[in-house]
Formats: structure tokens, C-alpha cells, sequence
């Protein structure tokens, strides 16, 4: 922009003659084609979950999924800088909006939110993938499995344990790994795979994907064999850098109970140097929520529960009864360097647990008669006696637990005659 912003004039001393000097300033254009806000609406006003859950203006790739009765989805795309413009792009057309309603179709659809800055050259492309569901059996469109290997045969982990339902995850690799390669398995038999690196669609089943330093994209999409319904999943593997920190150390390790309460753990005082730590929970704590905070806060944190399950810094974890095993895996930002933290959480025994009495024990006649025991039932007492008739040919033993946690089992007990021999 160029403005007369700065004018002076000059005159000489008897005020007849006056020279204007002017300077033209001119104001660069902002290169700012960032989003501050990214939402999508479904076609009754309720928000939509994105996933990743929480905007990051740096993060491009987002998935979604609907219903199948969700015809239309509103995406609102706030711009960072007031001069930057917006331009809404949609199997359907292009809206030059913040805000655009927008008709899904029943499986894939994408919207694609590019902004522009104020310099007019400066552009960035955010898309939201939309997966709206299809009835009918053969509209499964999800994997039953995703995993990615390093070019030494060496399995990487995703940031969460896979699951059909969540099409977008993290991995990190050591910057000594060049490629990866990545297997997807269909949940429906004869489902249709396609990966794409970059624009060439890369071999049904699997693709390896060299690796540049950062964020590197490895995409299939899955159609299932109604030839309509389709899912978007996604993995951003990144290289680490050459000179990547090496620091895999946790500035805190907390534990909550199912209330919200904070559980002590021993030691009382977190020190990064100490891997193991233990904690202790009354019976009537189901489930324990476990937050780990890495020194550097480039490191990645992997969670692990007892079922060999793992999801990143923070984790809810069900608890049995006794001894429960939880490790933290602390992974640096050179994706090589690791060390695990080891937290073990004892869930008390419930009240009385060592009750093996029992609150009745009745006997009855195969007429359903009660047989009178001799002495009456006292739980302190284990035997007992009863007489029946000849005409009584069996009989049924109930036994009530005193504690609901205890067992019963029964055996049937028979007396043996024992004769001497005879000598003649």
C-alpha cells in the first residue's frame, strides 16, 4: 500500500515562496494465510467431531465421520488475518466464504478450505475428510489392521493402537530411516485399497513411501464393496532431524482416580532418574487416569496398559483387583534414544475378601422336604448330620456364601465299609 504519509513543507524567510517535500511509504501486504479456526456442523446444528480433536493452524489433514442420514455438513473456516480470503472447495463447487453448507454424499467426501493472504501470493489448502456411512452390510469400509514397517523390517509404532473407527495417526522414525512401508488390511473381504504418495496411487495392500526430514503422509482409501462406501486413513510418519535431541526423560508422572482425585505415588516426589514407581487405590477405584509430561516437549510419550494397548501422554486405565501393570514409554525427538518409566497400581481387595463362610446351608429330600440338620446352621460350624427315611433315595445340598466374592463348590462324600479278612 503506498500512502503520502509524511509531508513537509519549507518556506523562505519573508513567507513568499514554499517547497513541499513529500515521502511515499509503502506498507508490505501481509503473507499470513493461516486459519485461527476450523469447524464442521451437521445438517442439525450439532458439532462435529474433528479429528485431530483441537486446531492447529499448522496441521492440514483432518477426518470426520457421520451418520448416514446426515445429508449436508456446514464448515466454518476462520481466517488468522483479517485481509486473507477464504475459498471453500467442495465436489460441488467452490464458495468464496468463511461459512458454506455443503451435501455429502454416502462415503468419501472432502472439503478443502484455501486461504489466501493479503500478499495475494502466499496460499495454504486445510481439507476436512468426511466418511458419511452407508446402510447395508456390504458398506464396510473400514481396516482391520494398518501397520508400518522401516526399511530395516522394524515395526514403527503408531501414536495409539489402531482402531477401525479412527482414520488419522501419528509415528515417528530416527533420521537413519530412509522409507517405510505400510500394510492395510480390509475388515470386509473384497473391499478395494488405494494409497497415495503425493498424486500416484502407490500398489493395493501396501506402498512404501520414502522419507523426507519432517512430516511425511502415507494415505489409503478404502472402499468396501457396495462400490459407494469409502474411508480416508491416514499416517503422518516423521523423520527426525540428524541433529535431533536426545532427552527421554518425564518432568512428571500423575495419577487420578475415577473421581478425579489425585493418587499419591511412591516416591512421594517424582525424579526423572527413577523409572520405577508404585501407587495404591482403595477397591471401590475402578480405573485410574494416568498423564505422563516429557522434559522436552518434542519427546512422545507412549502409554501401555496390561492389554498391551497404548495411547500418548494421558490414559484411563481399568484397574483389577490387586497388583495392575502400566508402563510409559518415553521415545526423544531423534525417535532412536527411549527409556520406559514402570508404574505399578495395587487395587486394595474388597472388605472381608478373606470371608470363605457360608450364610446357609439347607438340606431337602427329593420331595422337596427340609431335612432338619443337627446342630441348626452356625457359619463357625463345618459338620453336620441328618437322618432320612429308607423311602428317600436322594437328597439336595443349597449353600449360601456369606461374601458375594467367594465361590462354592461341592463334592459328594461317601463312606467306606472296611471288613477283615476271615482266617479258617
Amino acid at each position: 500500500m503506498v500512502r503520502p504519509d509524511c509531508v513537509d513543507m519549507a518556506s523562505d524567510e519573508d513567507g513568499n515562496r514554499t517547497k513541499i517535500y513529500m515521502v511515499n511509504v509503502t506498507r508490505a501486504a501481509s503473507d499470513d494465510a493461516k486459519l485461527s479456526a476450523l469447524s464442521l456442523a451437521g445438517s442439525n446444528g450439532a458439532a462435529v467431531d474433528l479429528t485431530p480433536a483441537t486446531f492447529d493452524p499448522a496441521v492440514s489433514d483432518y477426518t470426520a465421520s457421520v451418520a448416514s442420514d446426515m445429508e449436508s455438513a456446514t464448515v466454518t473456516a476462520t481466517r488468522n488475518h483479517a485481509g486473507a480470503s477464504v475459498l471453500i472447495i467442495t465436489a460441488g463447487g467452490t464458495e468464496a466464504a468463511e461459512t458454506a453448507t455443503v451435501d455429502l454424499s454416502p462415503g468419501d467426501n472432502f472439503i478443502k478450505v484455501m486461504v489466501t493472504a493479503e500478499d495475494g501470493i502466499t496460499a495454504r489448502i486445510y481439507t476436512i475428510y468426511v466418511t458419511r456411512a452407508v446402510d447395508g452390510s456390504d458398506s464396510d469400509a473400514t481396516l482391520s489392521s494398518f501397520t508400518v514397517v522401516d526399511d530395516l523390517g522394524r515395526q514403527v509404532l503408531l501414536n495409539t493402537s489402531f482402531d477401525p473407527e479412527t482414520g488419522l495417526y501419528d509415528a515417528s522414525v530416527g533420521n537413519g530411516v530412509a522409507s517405510v512401508t505400510a500394510t492395510a488390511v480390509p475388515a470386509q473381504a473384497g473391499a478395494t485399497l488405494f494409497f497415495f504418495d503425493g498424486d500416484a496411487t502407490g500398489t493395493p495392500g501396501q506402498v512404501t513411501r520414502d522419507l523426507e526430514v519432517g512430516y511425511n503422509r502415507v494415505k489409503v482409501v478404502v472402499t468396501a464393496t457396495d462400490g459407494v462406501a469409502s474411508k480416508i486413513y491416514i499416517i503422518l510418519v516423521r523423520r527426525a532431524a540428524a541433529d535431533a535431541a536426545t532427552d527421554a526423560t518425564l518432568s512428571a508422572l500423575t495419577l487420578e482416580d475415577d473421581q478425579g482425585v489425585a493418587v499419591g505415588l511412591a516416591p512421594a516426589t517424582f525424579d526423572p532418574g527413577t523409572t520405577d514407581n508404585t501407587a495404591e487405590v482403595a477397591n471401590d477405584v475402578g480405573s485410574v487416569v494416568v498423564e505422563a509430561t516429557t522434559t522436552d516437549p518434542n519427546a512422545v510419550v507412549l502409554i501401555f496398559g496390561e492389554d498391551g494397548a497404548h495411547d500418548m501422554d494421558s490414559r484411563s486405565l481399568n484397574l483389577n483387583v490387586g497388583e495392575n501393570s502400566i508402563k510409559v514409554m518415553v521415545s526423544a525427538e531423534d525417535a532412536t534414544t527411549a527409556k520406559i518409566y514402570n508404574l505399578t497400581v495395587t487395587r486394595a481387595a474388597p472388605e472381608n475378601a478373606d470371608d470363605a463362610t457360608l450364610s446357609g446351608f439347607e438340606l431337602a429330600n427329593d420331595r422337596g422336604a427340609t431335612v432338619p440338620l443337627t446342630p441348626v446352621f452356625e457359619p463357625a460350624t463345618t459338620v453336620y448330620t441328618a437322618s432320612v427315611s429308607n423311602d428317600v433315595v436322594s437328597v439336595t445340598l443349597t449353600a449360601a456364601k456369606n461374601h458375594s466374592g467367594a465361590t462354592v463348590s461341592g463334592h459328594r462324600a461317601r463312606r467306606r465299609r472296611h471288613c477283615g479278612h476271615r482266617h479258617g
